[in-house]
């Protein structure tokens, strides 16, 4: 289920500038993947929030400094429907916002993470659940230490995340 984590890697602390804990997935999302509502949920809420600002500052030096290679955002998906389902539209958008990073293993998954490393064991590439926190956290600073304040959280997922414990 979607959670909070600490981080134990120096280099993804520096990466999230600073913060002690990112949010995590229980289990891989991704076809041939467990899929729980919850985790899918948080993927595409983090995805929605991420097309949704790259939308509006597409041309913005925060964009084009943080990616190598701009073309991709020439080509940026629909919007989500929040279901908490895996299909076609999530797995399109998890292998856009992958190549568009430039950091990650393109290939539709979003594996778990426990915040011990900061890179893939197999590919030495960041996990893209990191990738997601790290632009979640520029684009919507204000919400990321809780994201049950940010408007746009799926009501679910909120329901969700209000009965962890390591919620402040």
């Amino acid at each position: 289920m979607a959670h909070r984590e600490s981080i134990q890697s120096d280099i993804f602390k520096l990466l999230l500038h600073g913060e002690p804990f990112f949010w995590a997935v229980s289990s891989s999302v991704g076809y041939g993947c467990r899929n729980k509502r919850e985790d899918v949920l948080l993927i595409q809420f983090f995805l929605n929030r991420i097309i949704e600002e790259a939308r509006n500052i597409i041309t913005s030096d925060i964009i084009m400094g943080v990616v190598k290679d701009p073309a991709p955002f020439k080509k940026i998906p629909e919007m989500l429907v929040p279901d908490g389902d895996f299909g076609g539209k999530t797995w399109a958008a998890v292998k856009w916002l992958q190549k568009v990073s430039g950091y990650c293993v393109v290939d539709g998954m979003v594996s778990e993470s426990d915040g011990t490393n900061a890179l893939t064991p197999k590919s030495k590439m960041w996990y893209t659940i990191h990738i997601l926190n790290y632009f979640y956290r520029d684009l919507c600073t204000e919400y990321f230490s809780d994201i049950r304040s940010d408007p746009k959280l799926p009501s679910l997922l909120c329901s969700h995340l209000t009965g962890l414990p390591d919620l402040v």
